[in-house]
Parts: structure tokens; sequence; C-alpha cells
């Protein structure tokens, strides 16, 4: 989704419960327990019928990047990357590749 602003566009990511009938190209799956879930540039979609309709991030999912605009908080001296009010703490996988985890606001 693009928007305007001024004289330039931006990224705007859809709102929850917004429904679309095709993934945006390069979607990831992600599988949280039994639920397919689907991530692109910061949005998470779960397949509703034949539609995918925007929806929370799930907690404990995992990618490999996310989009310009996040921040950086650090708590105990421990970073998380926030985006959208959604917060993602960076690890490791075993393979030693970087990845980010969807996690609860650590600021509470």
């Amino acid at each position: 989704w693009y928007r305007p602003r001024g004289t330039s566009w931006f990224v705007a990511r859809p709102a929850y419960g917004v429904r679309i009938r095709v993934l945006p190209v390069g979607y990831r799956k992600v599988v949280i327990g039994p639920l397919p879930y689907y991530y692109y540039y910061g949005t998470y979609y779960v397949k509703n019928n034949n539609e995918y309709e925007v929806v929370e991030a799930p907690m404990g999912a995992e990618i490999d990047s996310l989009p310009d605009g996040y921040n950086i908080t650090t708590v105990n001296g421990s970073d998380y990357y926030e985006l959208d009010d959604v917060y993602y703490m960076p690890t490791e996988t075993e393979e030693g590749e970087e990845i980010l985890v969807v996690v609860d606001n650590p600021t509470y």
C-alpha cells in the first residue's frame, strides 16, 4: 500500500481486519503451532476462506528482517526492535543465523 506524503510516497501497512485475495509477491510463510501465517513487510496475514486477513503479529513468530521504520529500544541491557507497536527480540538460530522473534512489550 502506498500513500502520499507531501510530494513523495511512502509504504503504509494495512490495518487489522483488511482482507486481500492475493498475497504480496515475496511473502514468507510462518507457522506458529498448527496455524500458518503469512508475513510481508511488517504485516501478518491468515487465510480466511478464499482471502487473506491482516492480523496481529503472533507471539513467537520468527522473521529474518524488518522493513525500514523500526525503532531500537534497550531494556535492561538488551536491544529490542519495535515496528508498529510489535516488539522483536534478536536471537540466533542453531545454525548461527540472526533472526527476530515476536515478543511481549518489554517496557511493561
